[in-house]
């Protein structure tokens, strides 16, 4: 069977990694195991000729992958990682655009490479479909098929990806890199999550689970310098020898998880296991609340009254935090007592009653804020 050559890696040798523990994150590798079948698999075709032409196209793709991806960055994003600290990896070209529409349905900034375009842009003119085959990032389809454009960054048509880019991604030039294995070799990033897609009964991994599979793998495993989270369906991928070995150096480390080990990076050493986060929506929920472990902040800002957040690992020093607190102080007017927000710099307009004369003798009623 093909054997992983590259053994000086976080993956394949845990005591080499020299850098600070992934944040907001119980182990430095995560295999984020799931069931969820990729897309045209277990009826999940929309309509009646979905399957069919899913089956017909040259790319693959896992939609809950998709969806799992996009809040993971989030929630890596709100550990404090800069959005060119995280990188996103896939093999297929389909799920990079799945990917893409992820990212920017979660409102998170994303980037793509020049060649990446230029393939996107190839699919959506329809250049790539041919019956049974995969379309590979920077690759060739099960039959041989181009599944890009012209080697020198240019569509086929001769269109540079600069110009064939959809809007929203000339709006968003910066961001998380969102790439394909084979386009993203010779390049590093802090924090890799990698999109593994295929996910069947079959244990069907195509080109993934070939023999000349290896230096692919090889690419994935050797890209992240602090931290690398693989997405996929270990039951699948272990019907492949090449597959069975790195997920048999995973499970020496405890490395894989039914979910995302989150643990709070500030309160992490009180919790005794970390918590697992297994669906897209559940990830969500951790960040909307914080992306810590819930507990009240509770430190003390520097107007004297505590946090009014939960526990957040961003800003730890809070420089940002607005004090929610209502605090009691004269109105503009300086008539009467009114709350105002502590982080505001002046109170609301007064709603206290005036009674005043107008210019004509009569007493007219206005509020004391009211110009």
């Amino acid at each position: 069977p093909a054997q992983l050559t590259n053994t000086n890696t976080p993956l394949l040798n845990p005591t080499s990694v020299a850098f600070a523990q992934v944040r907001g994150l119980a182990a430095d590798v995560v295999f984020f195991d799931h069931r969820v079948l990729e897309s045209g698999e277990g009826g999940q075709a929309r309509h009646a000729g979905e399957e069919l032409l899913l089956r017909m196209t040259m790319s693959k793709r896992n939609d809950f992958e998709a969806l799992l991806v996009a809040q993971v960055v989030r929630y890596l994003l709100a550990q404090g990682y800069a959005q060119d600290e995280v990188v996103v990896l896939t093999p297929y070209l389909g799920q990079l655009r799945q990917i893409k529409e992820a990212l920017h349905g979660s409102e998170v900034g994303f980037t793509i490479s020049g060649r990446d375009a230029a393939e996107l842009a190839a699919a959506q003119r329809g250049g790539e479909r041919l019956g049974g085959g995969e379309a590979m990032g920077g690759g060739e389809g099960a039959n041989g098929a181009e599944a890009r454009g012209g080697g020198d960054g240019l569509g086929g048509d001769g269109v540079r990806a600069e110009t064939a880019l959809p809007a929203e991604l000339e709006q968003q030039r910066q961001g998380v890199r969102v790439s394909t294995i084979d386009n993203y070799q010779g390049e590093e990033a802090d924090i890799i999550v990698a999109s593994l897609v295929r996910s069947n009964c079959r244990q069907d991994l195509g080109f993934l689970g070939k023999a000349d599979a290896a230096q692919r793998v090889n690419v994935l495993c050797t890209r992240a310098r602090c931290g690398m989270i693989f997405i996929g369906n270990a039951e699948c991928l272990s019907g492949s020898p090449l597959w069975r070995q790195v997920l048999g150096l995973l499970r020496a480390t405890g490395s894989i998880f039914a979910g995302l080990p989150a643990r709070c990076q500030v309160h992490g050493a009180a919790e005794e296991t970390p918590h697992s986060l297994s669906t897209p929506a559940d990830i969500a929920e951790r960040v909307r609340c914080g992306a810590g472990c819930g507990r009240r902040c509770d430190t003390v800002l520097r107007c004297g009254h505590a946090c009014p957040l939960r526990c957040h690992p961003y800003d730890r020093q809070h420089q940002t935090i607005r004090c929610t607190k209502l605090v009691r102080t004269d109105c503009r007017a300086g008539l009467h007592r009114v709350d105002k927000v502590c982080a505001d710099a002046c109170a609301p307009p007064c709603t206290m009653k005036l009674v005043e004369p107008c210019g004509y003798g009569h007493f007219i009623v206005r509020d004391c804020g009211a110009p």
